[in-house]
């Protein structure tokens, strides 16, 4: 509903923008007699400052937190995008034999639901809320991920779920464990019967803690809901999270990394490596994820200079084939089997 009141809202600017374009157009071909193609660029541009203006103001004004600057900066991109459209198709159409009115017309048409998808999606993008977010993805994305048959996107997740258990098997015995981001619950049970003597969950979506009650009915295993930086001191448990840091603020990573400072930790995250797979990842990121909340990427030095600003000494780092460009970082040294992967 929200979306068609954005449109006829659009529809709305377009009108005024697309009048304020005519009338340039009209009284630059009739009365100054200037030329087809420089009469519908010029009134494109006239049509476009009062587009901006208006979109941004009234359009897409709720919960907008990009500032001025960077929509203007996208809105350039945009229209010059659009410019070079409009040019282009208006040209295809009157070499051949269309009217310049109706060449206009059907040129004006294309650019507005082009324009309206992209104003949408990344001029204008609102502010996303990642509890919102996440209520809304983390199921369907779990279940994509591990229930259906392996594939691509699905086997280095997997692969990162075996791993951990492995890198962790030596501590876990008579250990508590606590993990960030724990979605829906998935690694509570294999890390009791591997002999940690509780588990405890936390996650951001209440839709991901009620389904993890629902499904790992156990006295040994618990979950809360609650963002990191509401999350309790851990004491000596082990602290883990497989890919929760690649959606945190700096800030918020070092929380992360706080809360395990009496005790063990271990996180997965995604490291800055300059490979196909990530080239692939990060323009999937692009087109998957709206502005403002998409996975980040990381450098070990980044970490280490976080842990460094809380006197900690650097992270031990895993890396692993399966993994693709992710990693695991640590606290702890590996067990012997692992060891010759550890820096």
């Amino acid at each position: 509903m929200r979306s068609v009141i954005r449109f006829g809202q659009y529809g709305s600017v377009a009108a005024l923008s697309a009048a304020s374009d005519w009338l340039a157009f009209s009284l630059l071909v009739s009365a100054l007699g200037a030329g087809h193609l420089a009469s519908l660029m010029t009134a494109r541009i006239i049509g476009g400052l009062v587009s901006f203006a208006a979109n941004r103001h009234w359009t897409f004004s709720g919960g907008n937190t990009l500032g001025l600057s960077r929509n203007g900066r996208r809105f350039l991109l945009l229209y010059g995008f659009s410019y070079l459209l409009s040019a282009g198709l208006f040209s295809l159409l009157t070499q051949g034999s269309l009217p310049a009115y109706p060449a206009k017309l059907i040129t004006d048409l294309t650019c507005f639901l082009v324009n309206f998808a992209v104003m949408k999606a990344y001029v204008f993008a609102q502010a996303v809320e990642p509890r919102d977010f996440w209520n809304g993805r983390i199921l369907a994305w779990e279940a994509s991920r591990y229930d259906g048959p392996q594939n691509v996107a699905s086997s280095s997740l997997r692969a990162r779920q075996d791993l951990a258990l492995a890198l962790l098997a030596p501590y876990l015995p008579g250990r508590r464990v606590v993990e960030l981001g724990c979605g829906s619950g998935r690694l509570a049970e294999r890390l009791i019967a591997a002999g940690a003597i509780s588990y405890h969950g936390y996650d951001l979506s209440p839709v991901a803690v009620a389904e993890a009650r629902r499904h790992v009915p156990s006295p040994q295993i618990t979950f809360s809901e609650a963002p990191v930086d509401a999350v309790p001191a851990t004491g000596d448990a082990l602290v883990i999270s497989l890919g929760l840091l690649d959606w945190l603020a700096p800030d918020e990573i070092a929380r992360v990394l706080a809360l395990g400072a009496d005790g063990l930790w271990l996180h997965s995250l995604s490291e800055v490596r300059p490979s196909p797979q990530q080239l692939i990842h990060r323009l999937y990121s692009r087109l998957a994820y709206r502005a403002g909340y998409r996975p980040a990427y990381h450098r070990i030095s980044q970490i280490d200079a976080l842990l460094a600003g809380q006197g900690l000494p650097p992270a031990r780092v895993f890396r692993h084939r399966s993994l693709r460009f992710g990693a695991f970082i640590a606290n702890f040294d590996p067990p012997p089997a692992c060891s010759r992967l550890w820096r």
